[in-house]
Order: C-alpha cells, then structure tokens, then sequence
C-alpha cells in the first residue's frame, strides 16, 4: 500500500514547512490525507519545521501539540524569528534550507556526548592599536567551528566563544561573539564552570598593544613604536581552575600570533 510503503526503507522524514494545522495532526495522530497517514504508519524517524504566523505559534494550543510531538520523538526544528509571509515578524519563520539539511545529519548521528556541556573557542582575535587598526592573524576559525558543530551532532549543548570571523554558526550552538583575547578570555572564564569539556582552538595573539590610542594615529612618516604586553593565557588559566574539566588544545592551521598549546597537569587532556 502505497502510504505505507512510502516510508519503509527510509532514513527518515522531513516535512517542511509543517503549518499549525498539521501540527495539529500529528499530535492527536489523525490520518486523513497522504501525508499524515504516511508519518502516522512510518518506521522512520520524523523532523518537522514549523512554518507559520508569530501568534499562531504563541498559540497555547500550538504550544501543547509541539509538547506532545516532542515527548513521542518528533524532532522540531526552529522556527526561526523575522520577516514572516504574513509581512509581520516574529517567531513562526521556516528555518533555511541549509539550516534543515544540518537538522538532518545531526539527527543521525549517535549522541555520544548526549547530556554534556561543550565549551569551545574559534577563530582569530583583534588586538585594537587605535580606532581603526590593530593586531591579527590569519586564522579562518574553519577548525572551532567544525568541532563545535560535531559536538553538537553527538548531542552536546554547544557554547562557541568565536573571533571575528564570517562564518555561519553551527546549528544548534550558542555562538558569543568576542573580538580581543581580553575579551575571549571573560567570555570563557565566565562559562567554564558550567563546562564539561573545554576545547581551545582560537588562534589567540601572544600579545596586545600596552595602551590603545583614542584617535586615529596620523601617518608622519617617521618610525612608529607600539608597546605590547603579554595577554591573558585561556588554556593555562581554564587548566588550573578545573581539575575535573576534560581540555583539548587543537591548534588551527593558521596562526601567525598564537601560543603554543600546553597540557595541564591539573586537568585531564584529550586529543
């Protein structure tokens, strides 16, 4: 029968866009029409995005029917805020394609880190000489965000404490966007204890101009010095106030003004 075979052999289904009204469905398991007799007789796992109106997702009978298909194992994905068809804004956007795609393949693979906590650092920093330059590096920040969207896949609550950088954010991950180490360094500091696991592999600079200039600093042609401190070492510092935190140092590729990575005695190190 054609509804029922459908399904079977299937990885899984994916309906896109799912409307309040087929929500509706599946949480009382009608079967009235193809599509909701094909998810109802599957043998297949179920990922649905919703898609509509910002108050008919507030709705409280919306809210009770996405309860229920969470509690029998129907993924939901999103839905994102903006711009909605009804020219209104809020939540009730069709998350992307992309976005559903990676849904997708994290739903199927084993959540071995299901139940941790993932804190992970990508990217450059941005070390501010004046308003307008400063120092870098030439880390593109692929490696960070790679590992924290492969924790995320094995079921791990992601925290990407990210540089300047253009990349897309991992579905399913906090991003926090830091420019400095300075601010990396707070950014992490202030989420570690809830951490798990920390893995570092931002391309941190060694060092950082000793006083930032609050003008720009005007081209005179002759030599200009610019006195650098040292600046603040993430890994060592995170090392020593977690015994019982598992650390990783991956280096990236690309660091041209980054620090050795170093293993601490006080905490366990995984590669």
């Amino acid at each position: 029968m054609g509804h029922i075979g459908v399904s079977r052999g299937a990885a899984a289904i994916v309906v896109a866009p799912a409307s309040a009204d087929f929500l509706a469905k599946l949480a009382h398991g009608h079967a009235d029409d193809l599509l909701s007799t094909l998810c109802l007789a599957r043998d297949c796992p179920l990922l649905v995005a919703p898609a509509m109106n910002v108050e008919m997702w507030r709705n409280p009978a919306t809210q009770r029917n996405v309860a229920q298909l969470r509690a029998d194992g129907i993924a939901i994905l999103g839905p994102g805020t903006g711009e909605l068809a009804c020219n209104e804004t809020g939540d009730g956007r069709m998350l992307e394609p992309e976005e559903i795609f990676a849904a997708l393949v994290a739903a199927r693979q084993p959540k071995l880190l299901a139940g941790k906590r993932v804190l992970v650092t990508a990217g450059p920093t941005f070390e501010p000489i004046d308003p307008v330059r400063g120092i870098t590096n030439s880390s593109s920040g692929k490696m960070g965000f790679a590992v924290a969207q492969a924790a995320a896949e094995a079921g791990a609550a992601v925290t990407l404490v990210a540089g300047p950088s253009s990349l897309a954010t991992p579905f399913g991950t906090t991003r926090v966007d830091v420019k400095s180490a300075r601010e990396m360094a707070d950014a992490v500091l202030a989420r570690v204890h809830d951490a798990d696991m920390f893995v570092a592999v931002a391309a941190v600079a060694d060092y950082t101009p000793a006083k930032v200039s609050e003008k720009k600093i005007k081209k005179s042609g002759a030599p200009l010095s610019i006195a650098l401190e040292p600046t603040v070492d993430i890994l060592a510092t995170v090392a020593a106030l977690r015994s019982r935190l598992i650390v990783s140092a991956l280096p990236p590729r690309a660091m041209t003004s980054s620090r050795t990575p170093r293993k601490s005695a006080s905490a366990r190190s995984c590669r």
